[in-house]
């Protein structure tokens, strides 16, 4: 190997900071393959000290090509390189990295190789304050970042910020990003822009301009000459050499003073990376698209208000600025949130493939910010499911430097849907994959300044069962969501598979599915003005509902209706819940008030609660109504008496019929120990049946009516409850009770017991029984004293029985006393039964011997 050697003898100097004796080959073409695994050099050779040095010239850089795939992959060049046996570095190395036929370029790095980690390190240089940035021509972008790192194992190279300790950030700056805030900054109070000032010169001499020739031109000093140069270096408009202190012009510049002079179009594309201890992106070295972090929200048009946020500010860099994100789309008055995001720059347009919802904003008519200015709402209601595309501003027009106000506008590729499972909305009864509208694809166009009556879309509402498909046009309505008003047609629409029809005003918001109309099922019909819809069910509020009386497959109804109402409607049940508010329903031609409420099924019409028929009240929780007929299996039978204060009759658990036709009640218990209670009379009677002959307005108990009525029972006990006739008891095989004058009438009682006699009324007495309890006397009656011996006998007797120990005025009665001979005397005697006193029968003779 030919070179040149020089020596030198310095004072102090040691093996490893010596630097002299020197070698510098001739030969710069010195080609050394692997110089370490994948990488190989061209250059010359030097030796300074114990120093291994790949040299080169300004002219003919020295340069170690990293390869993959056995290829020529990325090229670093420099003056020199130092070369040891762990590591190869230099302070100023150029960098390109190839890739097809673009590239990522950097003139001026510190370049360091580490062999054990087998990690190539590109770190910009910051001397005299020159930070330059990578020049990407395949994402078209400049980017300001610190270092990248590449184990050149590794498919992937990170571009990391090495300023401090806490979050830095990275910026990507677009090739053709113009504004004129940065344009009058950089002029600052020269009459003439830098930029303009260095295309002259240009023009005039060439675009590699050297800082010492400059400052003659401008008329500066160096330093002030090499500053602006810096200045410019960092912005991008030129390349700075440092070594050489060269400055080479950039297209950028010339771009730059096109768009100044709207000579070109141009954009504001400007992406930012703020994270702490991650890398801010990282390269993939397959396809070149570089995947980023930390990046909050891009601007893609002031003019147009378009941005976007990519969710977790993790997004995908494609060629030519081309973007991959999942997260929000914001353009003039809407945003767009989803996955699978594309903004395709020569396109300049984004493509929606996935997206979750499109939220809409609203000049509001009635409410006004502190300015006095409409303010924007946003509309309740959500655009899902929806795929499509934004197209920000005309190809041409990426800067909007003409007004095109249709701009933005959002084209749909397909259907899109509104829900209204929200919540808010009846706590999301309307499930989403049954009930929702429809759109047909549609276009928005003016997205940052649209009105509210400009927003319609056609296209079809599901009800979820409630009403077959309806093809309407979905507005915004009062309440900020979208929906429709309508009316029903002349024949009305079918409910739920055909269980009803609905008639009149139909309304669709974030309200739910309301309406203001008539509902018919069976032979009911139901009018409200404040009726809700829903999938399983209809809710009227202040409902007028009215009952044909009808017979529907062998089914009779009877007539019934009710003002003010509310109504539950269950078709799938197949039933109707009328629910009384301020009055009480009517049933059959409004003889029958019900105090409680109906239901309505195929079945017939039940209901619970009291009703009211002439007198009587009858109570159940479980009513039937046939066309002429009601009743239930378990229920509470009352009677009114002429005393408002006091009821004829009352009973419990019995199973009831009133039949409206035939003009009769039937009543049977249900239990044993069940009674009927006669409050008026102070009676109760045990009995398992009886009737209520409603215009006899008598209720009978007992067997020997002859008629179509008779009842078949064996007798009745009858109580007394006065508490002065300490439950005076007595049987009964027949009784009617009067609701005229209220006197229970009894007969076939075959003995009354007093104490210890027993009072036994002739065969066709009638046990009367009045208000109170009191018993009308018996005439010709029998007494027999006592019951076990029945040594006495007093027979033609008038007898008051005032309890079951008190007997009074006994008068003329013939005795029969039976003595051991067994011989009949006759007496007049007054028979007294002291009353209150559990005593023996004391008989007091006033009268000897008669007969």
């Amino acid at each position: 190997m030919r070179g040149r050697v020089l020596d030198k003898i310095l004072a102090n100097s040691t093996p490893e900071t010596a630097t002299y004796p020197r070698f510098n080959s001739y030969n710069l073409q010195l080609g050394i393959k692997e110089i370490v695994k994948d990488a190989d050099y061209l250059g010359g050779f030097a030796q300074h000290g114990s120093k291994m040095i790949g040299a080169g010239t300004k002219e003919q850089k020295a340069t170690l090509t990293f390869k993959r795939d056995k290829k020529a992959f990325l090229v670093v060049s420099s003056r020199s390189f130092v070369v040891r046996p762990d590591r190869i570095s230099s302070d100023n190395a150029a960098f390109v990295c190839y890739f097809n036929e673009d590239s990522i370029f950097h003139p001026s790095l510190e370049m360091k190789y580490i062999s054990k980690d087998r990690e190539l390190s590109l770190i910009r240089s910051t001397n005299s304050g020159i930070t330059m940035p990578f020049f990407n021509s395949f994402h078209q972008m400049d980017m300001y970042v610190d270092a990248i790192y590449w184990k050149i194992d590794d498919p992937l190279m990170e571009l990391k910020m090495l300023s401090g300790q806490g979050e830095s950030k990275m910026v990507l700056e677009s090739n053709n990003l113009y504004t004129d805030e940065r344009f009058q900054k950089m002029q600052g109070i020269a009459d003439v822009s830098p930029l303009f000032t260095l295309k002259q010169y240009a023009e005039k001499n060439s675009r590699y301009i050297n800082s010492v020739d400059f400052d003659k031109y401008l008329r500066v000093s160096e330093q002030q000459a090499r500053s602006l140069l810096i200045f410019l270096a960092n912005k991008g408009f030129v390349s700075y050499d440092f070594e050489e202190d060269v400055a080479t012009i950039n297209e950028k510049l010339y771009y730059y003073l096109a768009a100044r002079s709207n000579k070109t179009d141009y954009d504001k594309i400007e992406i930012e990376s703020v994270i702490s201890a991650i890398p801010n992106a990282k390269l993939n070295l397959m396809n070149f698209e570089m995947d980023m972090q930390g990046v909050g929200r891009i601007l893609l048009s002031d003019s147009q208000q378009v941005w976007i946020a990519p969710v977790n500010q993790e997004m995908r860099l494609l060629k030519n600025r081309d973007i991959e994100f999942n997260g929000r789309v914001h353009a003039g008055r809407s945003d767009y949130y989803g996955k699978k995001f594309k903004f395709v720059y020569d396109q300049f347009r984004i493509d929606l493939a996935n997206v979750d919802s499109i939220r809409l904003k609203v000049v509001s008519d009635t409410e006004f910010d502190e300015n006095g200015n409409p303010k924007l709402i946003p509309l309740k209601s959500t655009l899902q499911n929806v795929t499509g595309r934004i197209f920000i501003d005309s190809l041409t027009n990426k800067s909007s430097r003409k007004s095109y106000p249709s701009y933005p506008i959002f084209v749909s590729d397909k259907e899109a849907f509104v829900y209204y499972d929200h919540p808010s909305i009846y706590n999301s009864v309307y499930a989403r994959d049954k009930f929702y509208f429809k759109m047909e694809p549609f276009t928005i166009d003016s997205l940052d300044n649209f009105s509210a009556g400009g927003l319609k879309f056609k296209g079809d509402f599901e009800s979820g069962g409630i009403f077959p498909t309806i093809a309407e046009t979905a507005i915004i309505r009062p309440d900020y969501s979208f929906g429709f008003e309508r009316e029903s047609p002349p024949e009305g629409y079918a409910m739920y598979g055909g269980k009803g029809k609905y008639f009149n005003h139909i309304d669709l918001s974030y309200a739910g599915l309301i309406g203001d109309g008539k509902v018919e099922y069976l032979s009911s019909s139901s009018e409200s003005k404040a009726i809700v819809f829903f999938p399983d069910s209809t809710n009227m509020d202040q409902a007028q509902w009215d009952l044909r009386k009808e017979t529907i497959a062998g089914v009779g109804f009877p007539q019934a209706n009710g003002s003010g109402t509310a109504i539950n409607w269950r078709p799938k049940e197949d039933r109707m819940f009328v629910y009384k508010q301020a009055t009480n329903l009517e049933v059959y031609d409004k003889n029958v008030t019900v105090n409680g409420n109906l239901v309505l099924a195929n079945k017939g019409l039940g209901g619970n609660g009291d009703a009211y028929f002439l007198e009587s009240e009858l109570y159940s929780k479980d009513f039937w109504f046939k066309q002429d007929a009601y009743g239930a299996d378990t229920s509470d039978f009352k009677l009114k008496s002429d005393d408002a204060s006091v009821l004829a009759i009352q009973t419990k658990n019995v199973k009831s019929r009133i039949d409206l036709v035939k003009r009769f009640g039937d009543f049977i218990s249900n239990g044993k120990g069940s009674f009927v209670s006669f409050p008026l009379n102070q009676y109760i009677c045990f009995i398992a049946q009886f009737k209520w002959f409603i215009d006899k307005q008598e209720v009978e108990f007992g067997d020997d009516y002859k008629d179509n009525t008779k009842l078949n029972i064996e007798g009745s006990d009858f109580v007394s409850i006065n508490p002065y006739q300490d439950s005076l008891r007595w049987n009964a095989g027949l009784a009617r009770y009067s609701l005229i004058d209220y006197l229970i009438k009894a007969r076939k009682v075959k003995e009354i017991l007093v104490a210890d006699a027993s009072i036994l009324p002739n065969d066709t007495a009638t046990i009367v029984i009045e208000r109170n309890a009191a018993m009308r006397p018996l005439n010709d009656a029998k007494i027999i004293a006592n019951t076990t011996t029945k040594y006495h006998t007093i027979t033609e007797s008038t007898v008051n029985v005032l309890g079951r120990k008190v007997i009074r005025r006994v008068e003329n009665m013939p005795i029969r006393i039976r003595r051991r001979l067994n011989t009949p005397f006759c007496w007049n005697a007054l028979l007294l039964i002291p009353p209150y006193k559990p005593m023996p029968m004391v008989l007091f003779l006033t009268v000897v011997i008669s007969c």
